[in-house]
């Protein structure tokens, strides 16, 4: 079954897309999982599949991308060359596929587009599924304690992309949080310099608690190991970027 409730007219420029969200301190933090856990890896939410290509370049693991994105993955194929990477489409909370990993990773913050508990509990089950017995899941998202929440239903300024061959793009953002359920509508402008022609595309984020999660991955059956606050591995605090989760599937699922 395709589920198609999450808005993905984020995602129907996979080039613009890699310009704005390049692989950042989260690669080296991902690269040294696989080397620590080997593979074969399950990327969910794979996009145009940067990190995806790097694992299986970097140690010749083989790798399965999941998305929903047609465009991303279209782009993340053409990109893979000769490479170990499969990429199938996908939903992350209703997938079934024919092997089962060593790890599996989520990056991106795309689990914040998880919207409510009966998605997270179906990405978390999924994920469990596919995992070999002492497999691991890791995955990250922002921290609402250290996250400025709040509404600015106006148009604002956002950032200036880097120049490419097609110009400069100048992005403007517009935001609607909704704190009774900890969910951020976003909607966000891109305009070239030199067209004028312009982009709109916007989505939504939960942003959910450290106990919250917690409870979640208890209730889908995961062991958490640890819970980082950087790519850094430093410990989670209230000022702490991100939530980083490292959790088990138990040995004893066999």
């Amino acid at each position: 079954m395709m589920l198609t409730d999450i808005d993905l007219s984020e995602y129907d420029d996979p080039r613009h897309y890699d310009l704005e969200n390049p692989l950042g301190a989260e690669k080296t933090f991902f690269l040294d999982l696989v080397e620590e856990t080997g593979g074969p890896v399950l990327d969910v939410a794979c996009g145009t599949g940067l990190l995806a290509g790097e694992m299986a370049r970097c140690f010749g693991v083989e790798v399965t991308g999941i998305d929903l994105s047609a465009p991303m993955l279209s782009h993340a194929r053409d990109m893979s060359g000769d490479l170990p990477v499969t990429y199938v489409q996908a939903d992350c909370r209703d997938f079934d596929l024919p092997e089962w990993y060593a790890l599996a990773i989520m990056t991106g913050h795309a689990f914040q587009n998880m919207i409510t508990d009966d998605d997270v509990i179906s990405l978390f089950r999924c994920v469990y599924k596919h995992l070999q017995p002492g497999g691991h899941f890791a995955f990250e998202t922002r921290n609402p304690s250290a996250s400025a929440l709040v509404s600015s239903c106006s148009r604002t300024f956002y950032r200036r992309l880097p120049r490419s061959e097609e110009g400069a793009i100048i992005c403007s953002i517009a935001r609607d949080y909704d704190s009774s359920q900890a969910v951020l509508d976003y909607k966000v402008w891109r305009e070239n310099t030199e067209t004028g022609q312009e982009r709109v595309s916007g989505g939504r984020l939960r942003f959910l608690t450290d106990d919250e999660i917690r409870g979640l991955l208890k209730r889908a059956g995961f062991q958490l190991q640890l819970v980082y606050g950087d790519w850094n591995r430093d410990s989670l605090t209230d000022y702490s970027p991100e939530m980083i989760y490292l959790c088990q599937k138990p040995y004893s699922d066999m």
